[in-house]
């Protein structure tokens, strides 16, 4: 059974075949935009999260170990006078900054846990991407050229079809007469009826009438 597409307007097919051409230009752009992120992303993790992290991990150690030498001097030993001192000052920044230790400590262990798993998430990701580009620039650039190459077959279709012709009105009013009169008479058959003499005219197809009928005229194409 041979498919069959009711077109009536040509401009329309244009229309979807500059929205799909679009919607391409669209999907590559983000595509690309999204993978800069996730590039841009990981970089800034790498070349300076991590290294940031562990320069205040670093100096937190070291503010740990001043902190600790500081309440050791202030609680153990005594002054000029013989006297000892409680350090309860020293003790207090001590415990800060211990606190401030293992918050750096976490936050650094968590800088490396999300980038490994952005990194494995980021694979999955281009394994998904590269079936959706290759379905964008593949079948659907495809079916770009095909509605292209249809609008073409349709524009020659109209070129090619004939138009209807136009009926005047007046025309038969006036050569009625002239016509009547050079018709020959009706015939006697051997049975005596009347058979006329005038041959049958062959009756216009149906898809014949269809195609005229949905076709449009010159001028509207033009």
């Amino acid at each position: 059974m041979q498919d069959r597409v009711d077109v009536r307007s040509f401009e329309a097919v244009e229309y979807f075949r500059a929205a799909v051409t679009k919607f391409i230009d669209a999907a590559n752009a983000a595509i690309t935009t999204a993978e800069s992120e996730i590039s841009r992303t990981l970089n800034w993790l790498e070349s300076e999260q991590i290294p940031y992290w562990k320069r205040q991990l670093r100096t937190s150690a070291e503010a740990v170990e001043k902190a600790k030498t500081a309440y050791r001097e202030k609680r153990f030993y005594k002054d000029a006078s013989g006297a000892s001192h409680s350090g309860i000052d020293e003790l207090k920044i001590l415990r800060k900054v211990e606190a401030r230790r293992a918050d750096v400590e976490q936050r650094e262990k968590a800088t490396k846990a999300n980038l490994r798993k952005l990194q494995r998430e980021t694979m999955l990701y281009h394994g998904g991407m590269q079936h959706l580009r290759g379905m964008v620039n593949g079948n659907l650039a495809l079916q770009v050229l095909e509605l292209r190459r249809v609008v073409e077959q349709l524009e020659r279709y109209a070129q090619a079809a004939p138009e209807t012709p136009a009926v005047n009105e007046t025309a038969p009013s006036m050569s009625r007469g002239a016509a009547t009169d050079s018709l020959p008479g009706p015939t006697a058959s051997p049975a005596g009826e009347a058979v006329s003499a005038a041959p049958q005219s062959r009756p216009a197809r149906p898809q014949d009438e269809e195609i005229r009928r949905r076709t449009p005229a010159r001028h509207i194409r033009a």
